[in-house]
């Protein structure tokens, strides 16, 4: 099939002023129909260049990561006699992650871990293991537990004890049993900085403690936080709020735009939400039809913070007297106003 064109020209007879001939345009533009459908094609004057332009999305996504590498993969306490208290060698745990709103890192004791299960957080004995005899197993500390040193530590017991940061020892502890809710917080930061652990354990045996091996595992477990979510509080609406508290002593925290100070709100008990914390905008602050509820921009300029004490008046012209109410600013943010006097 041929193709048909049809050219679109400019009369020059048309424009003509002084023998000179302006053009409408720059180019001129042929139209065709073929086989492959139409076909477009642009042809610059001899004076112009001729431009085409196409884009494409550029964009990727670098998933949060965290991770904890060990120096070691055995806490082994080495002599330990009938009726002494010795410590364990030391593991280093070294912990990195992208996520900048930071990580925590827990630990436990127990789970299954090559191909061995461990039920309790007791250290027992490798093959003469009985629940029912003391002898047979070091039971851990409580997790509440604070034994600062080994000589306190008291027969049948064991407890860990780790090293933040080369900030100094925390006393020796109990870990909770892994599996449950709990963990032993060992860190806990906002942001995507590294952190180095040391971590131990330590027991004190019996006078008549079985011989032989005792076993268990120690966990460790790092957490990314999600990232922080603003709420502020031209933002807020009725669903929004009633998501964020939705019983009578819930609070949250809104951030208000126009100077970034945080605020407190909380659902009291006649089931409204209520601001516990004073609005603090400085003197100065204009308020805008965008972040306040006022009916225009530039609708309000408060005035400059002026100290006041109680039962000192306050000239009214010192207030907004719109139907929006007012706002003073005292440079005190505790102070309760009415509608002329602190």
């Amino acid at each position: 099939m041929g193709i048909m064109k049809r050219r679109i020209q400019f009369n020059g007879n048309s424009f003509a002023t002084n023998h000179k001939f302006y053009a409408m345009g720059a180019a001129m533009v042929f139209l065709g129909v073929g086989a492959a459908g139409i076909v477009s094609t642009a042809l610059a004057d001899e004076a112009g260049a001729l431009t085409y332009q196409k884009s494409v999305d550029v964009g990727f996504t670098i998933e949060r990561s965290v991770s904890i590498e060990l120096d070691s993969s055995t806490l082994k306490i080495e002599d330990l006699s009938p009726g002494q208290s010795a410590d364990s060698n030391i593991v280093t745990l070294t912990v990195k992650t992208n996520n900048a709103t930071g990580y925590t890192i827990g630990s436990t004791v127990g789970g299954t871990h090559n191909g061995n299960t461990f039920t309790t957080s007791n250290l027992q004995h490798s093959t003469d293991y009985d629940s029912t005899k003391a002898l047979t197993y070091f039971q851990s500390l409580s997790t509440d537990a604070e034994v600062d040193d080994l000589a306190s530590l008291d027969a049948g017991k064991w407890g860990y004890a780790f090293n933040l940061n080369n900030t100094g020892w925390q006393p020796y502890s109990g870990l909770p049993l892994d599996g449950g809710t709990e963990s032993a917080e060992l860190v806990d930061v906002d942001s995507n900085v590294d952190s180095s652990i040391q971590f131990k354990i330590a027991a004190k045996a019996q006078d008549m403690q079985y011989s032989g091996e005792y076993n268990n595992v120690v966990n460790f477990t790092a957490v990314v936080k999600d990232p922080i979510t603003t709420t502020y509080m031209q933002d807020l609406t009725s669903s929004t709020i009633a998501t964020l508290l939705p019983n009578v002593g819930s609070t949250t925290t809104a951030v208000d735009k126009r100077d970034n100070k945080e605020y407190t709100i909380a659902k009291l008990a006649d089931n409204k939400y209520w601001m516990t914390t004073n609005l603090n905008l400085a003197g100065g602050t204009t308020l805008n039809a965008s972040d306040s509820n006022v009916p225009s921009d530039n609708y309000y300029t408060l005035p400059a913070s002026t100290a006041i004490t109680s039962g000192t008046s306050v000239p009214s012209d010192q207030f907004s007297n719109d139907s929006t109410a007012y706002v003073f600013n005292t440079g005190n943010n505790t102070t309760t106003c009415n509608s002329s006097t602190p």
